[in-house]
């Protein structure tokens, strides 16, 4: 892969980690509000892995 496609893949496997995890807190804050604070893969969605 080139410079470009590289940094272009992972921006965009990045952003899909963060709409998941966004989708999934406010799933949560429907129905548990507390649970969203107890996933660090949602609090902290780059940083976590799978």
């Amino acid at each position: 892969m080139t410079g470009f496609a590289d940094l272009a893949a992972r921006l965009t496997a990045a952003a899909a980690r963060i709409a998941l995890a966004r989708a999934e807190t406010r799933r949560l804050a429907r129905t548990d509000p507390a649970a969203r604070w107890r996933r660090p893969g949602l609090l902290w969605p780059r940083f976590t892995k799978g």
